[in-house]
C-alpha cells in the first residue's frame, strides 16, 4: 500500500480487515500483522473461494450435529 493511498475500510472485525484502494484499484486484505492485496478480480476469486469454503463447513458441522457426531478428546471424532 503506498502512503498515498486513500483507502476506504469496507470490513473490520478481530484483527481482519478489507481495504480498497480507488487510486491503486486494489483490495488490501490484513490479518494480523500479514497484508494481501489483490486486483478487483483476484478479490472476487478470494471472496468466492472463502464463502463456498464457509458454506462447506457451516454445512458439514450441521449435518454431524443431526448425525449425533461429537468431538472427543485430542479432536477424535466418536459416535
Amino acid at each position: 500500500m503506498k502512503k498515498t493511498c486513500r483507502v476506504q475500510t469496507l470490513a473490520s472485525e478481530s484483527g481482519c480487515s478489507v481495504d480498497y484502494c480507488p487510486g491503486c484499484d486494489a483490495f488490501h486484505v490484513k490479518v494480523g500483522f500479514a497484508t494481501l492485496n489483490f486486483n478487483p478480480e483476484g478479490f472476487a476469486v478470494l471472496a468466492a473461494t472463502l464463502g463456498a469454503a464457509l458454506a462447506r463447513f457451516q454445512g458439514q458441522r450441521r449435518r454431524e450435529a443431526q448425525e449425533g457426531v461429537q468431538e472427543g478428546p485430542g479432536g477424535g471424532v466418536f459416535h
